[in-house]
């Protein structure tokens, strides 16, 4: 019996500039952008961006990545596992993907 799953890249492939996001929180959403700062076979070195608001209420706030890195948290160094399509930042237990700029982010700060 043929495949009938589409076959799907498991290496994000990421190189220096990409910016990749991801949600996370307990009881609200919040979401936290990363640029990719050095890429190694075994390694990925992430610069976390501060990020812009661009309107909305507490409850419900759409929100970019902005070109400031945050100077108060330092580089994250997490594996470059070839057999994942996400970045996992263990530390912060926040999954990262490419940032769409077409896909809106929405943050809920109502806890």
């Amino acid at each position: 019996m043929p495949d009938l799953l589409p076959e799907r890249t498991l290496n994000m492939q990421v190189k220096k500039g990409d910016i990749l996001s991801g949600s996370w929180g307990y009881s609200m959403t919040l979401w936290s952008f990363y640029r990719v700062e050095k890429v190694t076979p075994k390694q990925v070195v992430l610069a976390e961006l501060k990020s812009n608001t661009l309107g909305g209420q507490m409850w419900h706030l759409k929100v970019e990545p902005s070109d400031i890195v945050d100077t108060r948290e330092p580089l994250v160094r997490v594996k470059n596992d070839p057999n994942r399509d996400y970045i996992w930042i263990p530390g912060k237990r926040i999954i990262l993907h490419q940032y769409d700029p077409n896909k809106e982010c929405f943050e809920d700060h109502m806890d």
